[in-house]
């Protein structure tokens, strides 16, 4: 497990809540206007664009082409990362939440649950 990469995805979804989104990879549509690029990512998502230092627009692009893979950067086994970028997968005291601060601030507490238990939940 990349234990780093986990740490800087939590901080850039706590830094920009509405540049987070877990209902997709990547999207330009959320409840909010999406600032910078104006492409919003899950934790997947982020794990390309923070490894590739690019943004979420960019991390995108080299998703579709699949030369970057999320569970590869965050060196997850398959059921892993099941259990890391499917919100359905989460205990649900991760989930939920009316604002993107609010979902921001539980998918953060997510990846810290996740790196305690080290990915069993």
């Amino acid at each position: 497990m990349n234990i780093k990469l986990l740490k800087q995805i939590r901080k850039q979804i706590l830094k920009e809540p509405k540049q987070f989104y877990m209902g997709e990879w990547f999207t330009t549509v959320t409840e909010t206007h999406i600032p910078n690029c104006g492409t919003a990512a899950c934790i997947g998502g982020w794990a390309i664009a923070l490894a590739k230092k690019v943004n979420p627009a960019q991390a995108h692009d080299i998703f579709l082409r699949n030369t970057m893979l999320p569970e590869e950067l965050l060196e997850l086994e398959c059921d892993e990362a099941e259990r890391l970028f499917y919100t359905g997968n989460w205990p649900q005291e991760f989930t939920g939440g009316s604002t993107p601060a609010i979902k921001a601030k539980k998918a953060a507490a997510r990846i810290d649950h996740f790196i305690k238990t080290e990915g069993m939940e």
